[in-house]
């Protein structure tokens, strides 16, 4: 059986793993086109609603443990008050760190990894048994992909990685110039991942669209689920680099940030129909 993996994000990734386990004698193919399907520095993969999968392969579930931060403590501040609760049971994995550990293993395994141009998909898949489209912004190029739709959010993210230990889940709100900002800032292996929300309007009259990144800082992870290659309504999200402004604002200091540089995305909801 020949299956081919457009993208290879840890869901594609594990996919793999298990079909060549399954049977060596399936070809499994993993096509990267190189653009930006970098996820969150740090994804949920366990809340109080949803418990933490178990994983069935048993190095797979040695690497996620490797990268995962578990915490039970919430807190949230809106200036005037602030609130913690504890006992709530949540876990992150580091998704860079498990979309390599998981490449390697993958690789052990038996299935291989190419790379081509965007518009060289539609050549890569063909013949293939099984097509995964793990990356989004190559769904027009895979021959009768099931239609999706990604609807465009009124406000825009922006992920920063940080160096700064912490031990719990923080929200934090604040009343700004131009309209209210949320920051949320959770644990992970080595750090943490903070993300910022706001309006256009308050991102403009916070000054934060041409901030520029402290000396010290690296490139962050864009955010996966709302990246601007899966923009839509006809125009893209400006790239904003933001960092140091950010981080000058109190309640992004609160939230331990150690900024990194990322840009200003808009969420969507993809909305997948497959025909009879």
């Amino acid at each position: 059986m020949k299956i081919v993996c457009v993208g290879a994000d840890p869901a594609a990734l594990y996919l793999g793993i298990l079909l060549k386990r399954k049977d060596s004698g399936h070809t499994v193919r993993f096509v990267e086109t190189g653009g930006d399907t970098t996820s969150l520095p740090s994804s949920m993969v366990c809340n109080p609603l949803k418990r933490r999968l178990k994983l069935a392969d048993v190095a797979v579930a040695a690497a996620a443990n490797a990268e995962v931060a578990t915490f039970d403590r919430v807190e949230v501040d809106t200036g005037e008050h602030r609130f913690e609760t504890q006992g709530l049971v949540y876990a992150s994995v580091h998704t860079a760190a498990l979309i390599a550990a998981l490449g390697h293993i993958a690789t052990d395994a038996g299935c291989e990894f190419h790379t081509c141009a965007p518009d060289a998909v539609a050549a890569a898949v063909g013949g293939a048994d099984l097509i995964v489209l793990a990356d989004h912004a190559a769904h027009g190029q895979v021959p009768d992909a099931p239609p999706c739709e990604a609807t465009a959010g009124a406000n825009l993210f922006i992920a920063f990685e940080s160096t700064t230990p912490r031990n719990a889940m923080s929200h934090s709100f604040r009343k700004t110039p131009g309209g209210m900002m949320h920051v949320v800032a959770w644990p992970q292996a080595g750090g943490a991942t903070v993300v910022v929300e706001a309006t256009e309007e308050a991102i403009r009259a916070n000054r934060l669209a041409n901030a520029k990144p402290t000396p010290s800082s690296r490139s962050a992870a864009s955010i996966s689920p709302m990246r601007s290659t899966a923009y839509r309504r006809g125009r893209k999200p400006a790239r904003m680099r933001a960092a140091a402004g950010v981080r000058s604002l109190p309640f992004a200091r609160a939230a331990g940030t150690a900024a990194r540089r990322s840009s200003w995305v808009r969420p969507h909801t993809p909305r997948t129909s497959r025909s009879a």
